[in-house]
């Protein structure tokens, strides 16, 4: 059995600097695990989110073409709208898919998926793949917000705990613009289908004003 891991979210009360340097180790650790070749063999090399992504946009254009339900519905329209050629690229290109050695990564090791009690814990394994380290460190590297470092002394003390290792920026630019594509598709439809449409919308917003998309488009 798993034991229940009664801490609190590092999405709430944030990681000192000795967590930060605690959180880089354990995913030093995942990312130098060695599964058996049965496991290895089964893990997917592609998010299943990102595959269904661009079919998902299309469905949100086709909705927000005829007139919205409410008011919630009008503003994404009016968010789309805007940020149309931003959408655009995002959905309909992205750079070239890495080649480098492939890892055991978590794929969503956001700080919402950190817990602490004494120890730092890194749970909500559901979209494990086999891919470039990249992979996970692209959520240290900015455009996050609040669920990646905040500091450049948050960053420097992953980092650290992580250990010397070269980053493929090739490979960060790739899986950044993946990333931002699920979010404002995945968070757009959420204000379509809910819960917390109203929330959605405001993160929705923010992805792509200030957030992941202008990061990973320059």
């Amino acid at each position: 059995m798993t034991p229940w891991i009664d801490g609190t979210r590092a999405a709430d009360d944030g990681l000192s600097l000795e967590e930060w340097g605690e959180y880089g180790a354990l995913l030093a650790q995942v990312h130098a695990a060695e599964p058996p070749a049965v496991l290895r063999d089964a893990l997917p090399r592609f998010s299943p989110v990102s595959e269904s992504t661009p079919a998902l946009a299309e469905e949100i254009r086709t909705r927000l073409a005829i007139e919205p339900v409410d008011e919630v519905e009008a503003e994404l329209a009016a968010v789309w709208t805007q940020y149309d050629e931003v959408i655009t690229t995002l959905v309909g290109t992205a750079p070239p898919e890495p080649s480098g050695p492939k890892v055991v990564c978590h794929a969503d090791p956001h700080l919402g998926n950190v817990l602490v009690d004494g120890r730092v814990h890194l749970i909500d394994w559901d979209d494990v793949v086999l891919a470039p380290r990249e992979q996970d460190l692209m959520f240290m590297l900015g455009g996050m917000g609040a669920v990646g470092p905040t500091a450049p002394e948050h960053l420097s003390a992953f980092l650290t705990g992580y250990g010397d290792v070269g980053i493929d920026q090739d490979a960060v630019r790739y899986y950044r613009h993946l990333r931002a594509r699920e979010d404002v598709v995945g968070w757009s439809h959420q204000v379509i289908t809910g819960p917390d449409r109203e929330e959605a919308l405001t993160i929705t917003r923010g992805i792509l004003e200030h957030g992941l998309a202008p990061l990973a488009l320059s």
